[in-house]
């Protein structure tokens, strides 16, 4: 990933930012943004557990404000970005014409709830990474052990990390894309039906600037 990345197409900041230019898009707020009360999670990570609900909650509608547009930010392999940032991709356009029209047949699924115990065990990940520069999911003993200190999952587990993007709907955007990863594994996190609970963080990374962790379960208790 490159270390340079673009101002964001969606403009976050804060979590109030963020629903009132989705709410100009018709999104239901009240239901999607059901991470606004949990204390323990900054405005960024709140718009990245709303940006994973978007998609899930109407996914033709997100591709039709999010996905389609982008299309026409690629030149071949790169994408050029509005504010003349142009990145250059491992399979241009094919992941994105594939997610336009996976979205296009996917029925709506239930919103992400937010985890306070997944959230601690994605901030000991972050911080983790944040502090030696690493990348991945493995350090201090992988994803299901980092997970497990922090309480007792049920049904189905799974981790998505983005490094790179500060705003929350990009770095969504981006997994669900998921260009160079042939399994499309984070895209199919993103819409998984077993999922029913989250944990996010974001810190700063000393190679790729920002790292996002994201972990799911189908059910948690502290």
């Amino acid at each position: 990933a490159p270390l340079e990345r673009p101002k964001p197409v969606v403009e976050e900041k804060s979590n109030s930012n963020y629903i009132n230019a989705l709410s100009e898009k018709g999104w239901d707020i009240n239901t999607l943004n059901i991470a606004v009360s949990a204390s323990y999670l900054n405005d960024e990570e709140k718009n990245l557990i709303l940006a994973m609900n978007l998609v899930r909650s109407n996914p033709p509608l997100y591709a039709d404000i999010y996905v389609k547009p982008f299309m026409a930010m690629y030149e071949g392999k790169q994408i050029h970005y509005p504010d003349g940032t142009i990145i250059k991709t491992e399979e241009g356009l094919i992941p994105v014409r594939e997610l336009y029209d996976e979205l296009m047949q996917t029925k709506p699924l239930p919103p992400l709830k937010p985890s306070r115990g997944l959230s601690r065990a994605a901030a000991s990940h972050a911080y983790y990474q944040s502090q030696n520069g690493q990348i991945g999911h493995d350090g201090q003993g992988g994803m299901r052990k980092r997970i497990e200190k922090q309480g007792k999952w049920s049904g189905a587990l799974g981790e998505n990390i983005s490094y790179g993007y500060q705003s929350g709907h990009e770095a969504v955007l981006s997994l669900l894309i998921d260009d160079g990863v042939q399994s499309r594994g984070h895209r199919k996190n993103i819409l998984s039906p077993d999922f029913s609970t989250t944990g996010v963080s974001i810190n700063t990374h000393p190679k790729y600037k920002w790292v996002h962790v994201i972990d799911y379960a189908g059910g948690f208790s502290d």
